[in-house]
């Protein structure tokens, strides 16, 4: 009998904190998607790294989006976001940290500017969505692009989000 009580405490002890884990900052996520090896540097205007995640909705209905990029100390870097949308003449349509809206077959950008002085760190993303469906599943797919500077020369390089699958 003591064993069972055991067993259910244990039980409510995680039923209790789930919900925690799965809802960051009050934000329940349908969907996510982890962002691995990011580079996230500023040297002077000849040497820095900025990341550009690109995030397409794909279903037929609108949803939040909530990107968290974090250092490797662990440090928050949402100060350094924008989140823009169109393309030669892009539109800021949020600046910092913060949930975004992404219409139906729609894409929108989220980078990292230039921070205000030298800074170097690796990072990771983590990428968020839910909408007003309860049951909609895989509603995004996305594609991180590092872009780099060196000396002047730049480079892009490609990294799939979620293996280019949707999530």
């Amino acid at each position: 009998m003591k064993r069972f009580f055991r067993i259910m405490a244990i039980c409510l002890f995680v039923v209790a904190f789930s919900g925690q884990a799965m809802a960051v900052n009050g934000f329940k996520a349908q969907g996510s998607a982890t962002i691995p090896g990011i580079m996230y540097y500023y040297t002077d205007s000849n040497t820095w790294s900025l990341p550009y995640i690109m995030l397409t909705n794909t279903s037929s209905t609108s949803v939040n989006c909530q990107v968290n990029v974090y250092g490797s100390e662990g440090e928050d870097l949402g100060a350094a976001a924008l989140v823009a949308k169109g393309g030669t003449n892009w539109i800021t349509i949020l600046n910092g940290p913060g949930i975004f809206e992404i219409p139906p077959h729609s894409t929108r950008c989220y980078i990292l500017h230039f921070p205000a002085s030298p800074y170097y760190t690796y990072a990771h993303a983590i990428v968020e969505w839910n909408s007003n469906d309860q049951f909609q599943k895989n509603a995004l797919i996305g594609s991180c692009e590092l872009r780099n500077k060196n000396q002047g020369i730049v480079t892009t390089s490609y990294l799939p989000v979620n293996n280019g699958n949707p999530f």
